[in-house]
């Protein structure tokens, strides 16, 4: 009786350990960062924020969108709405919760609810164009908002051209010539930009690029980015804008960002964030100087023929203008060959930028190999053949 009670705690133990070896250490959770934004503006602000959210979510940002819009409202219509406290706008804040509307919001209000980090204003599509429309409603409503919030960055968002053959009732400005409008309207906002020390959000820029493929050329059969001629479409184009949006606000590359949509193919999503990623670059001084390990990947063993996991590693991304965030390391990013024992490097690749780290490569299977589970269940069974054998 004691020779099997021994036999069978033995069985198990065996069981335990051999358990134990394939157990899989979850990866340290890394902290998401936290960013406040605010448009102020109209449907094309609408535009750029439905999905921005989803997106940041995606690529580890928890980003509070707040959308503050009349339709069709221009600069100097916001400058005379902060005079008079007009509470004629509609207030949408996406949060960690479900979305919230709220009706009859006034601009100074919104701005000083939250502590925002970053305010996005706009000129009207049709105006955008045209400089002269912008002043002197712009500088006066920077100067507003930076009383306001004087540690929120303002930044502008590049409102886009409309389709060609657009039916928008004031493309007849710019000769219902797409072109001219994209060419005029990048002009005002790059003078718009200057004057008042922002940054832009080159929505309008993505737009146009992403219209120089194929798939997105509407002349030629592709897919028009919009669905009236003017507003962005409810994929394809909110995304693309959103996307834009997303680069500049965290710093981080869309190629990484994770988000899919079902009405949106791979080959779509992949030439969006070309467009996007080419427009950005286009619009930032700042590059990415160095990456480095902020935290190895948990499995740094392994056999000859494995592959490589980089879950739990984690990079720090350091850009030239002082800013760095903190990424994870996926299988994406890391090129290897274990073909051969001893130590070797896994090179992490981000965006062009790279670094390594050494793993150590064995001869024989690990405990997570073939070879070690086949003699663990065979001595299993031994143990379990000798208690039958004894009764």
């Amino acid at each position: 009786m004691k020779d099997k009670i021994t036999t069978i705690l033995l069985a198990i133990f065996l069981i335990i350990i051999n358990l134990n070896c394939f157990t899989i250490i979850k990866a340290e959770e890394l902290p998401m960062q936290q960013l406040k934004v605010l448009g102020i503006g109209n449907s094309f602000t609408v535009d750029a924020t439905t999905y921005l959210r989803d997106i940041a979510t995606c690529g580890g940002v928890d980003l509070t969108v707040g959308t503050l819009q009349i339709g069709g409202s221009t600069l100097e219509m916001h400058w005379n709405n902060t005079q008079t406290n007009e509470d004629t706008y509609t207030y949408t804040k996406n949060d960690s919760s479900l979305a919230k509307y709220y009706p009859k919001k006034d601009i100074k209000s919104v701005v000083l609810s939250e502590d925002w980090d970053f305010i996005v204003l706009q000129q009207v599509s049709y105006l955008s164009g045209d400089y002269e429309s912008y002043q002197p409603y712009l500088n006066n409503l920077v100067d507003f908002i930076r009383d306001l919030k004087p540690t929120a960055e303002i930044l502008l968002q590049q409102t886009w051209a409309y389709d060609v053959g657009s039916s928008h009732y004031e493309f007849y400005r710019y000769d219902n010539n797409q072109a001219t409008m994209y060419n005029a309207l990048k002009d005002a906002y790059s003078q718009a930009s200057n004057e008042i020390k922002a940054r832009i959000i080159p929505s309008g820029n993505a737009v146009q690029n992403a219209r120089s493929y194929k798939v997105f050329d509407c002349t030629n059969g592709g897919k028009s980015l919009t669905r009236d001629s003017y507003h962005m479409s409810n994929t394809h184009g909110r995304i693309l804008v959103a996307s834009t949006w997303y680069e500049i606000l965290t710093g981080k590359s869309i190629f990484e960002n994770t988000y899919t949509n079902i009405a949106v193919t791979n080959e779509e999503l992949l030439i969006i964030k070309q467009a996007v990623h080419n427009a950005v670059v286009e619009y930032t001084d700042y590059k990415i100087i160095n990456i480095n390990i902020k935290k190895l990947p948990n499995k740094i063993n392994y056999s000859i023929g494995e592959d490589v996991i980089s879950e739990g590693g984690i990079i720090t991304i350091n850009y030239n203008n002082g800013q760095s965030c903190d990424e994870e390391i996926t299988d994406k990013m890391i090129t290897y060959n274990l073909n051969s024992s001893g130590e070797t490097t896994v090179e992490i690749n981000y965006s062009g930028a790279t670094t390594n780290y050494t793993v150590k490569v064995n001869s024989a299977k690990g405990c997570s190999g073939n070879s070690t589970n086949s003699i663990m269940i065979f001595i299993i069974v031994l143990a379990f053949l000798k208690l039958i054998t004894k009764n």
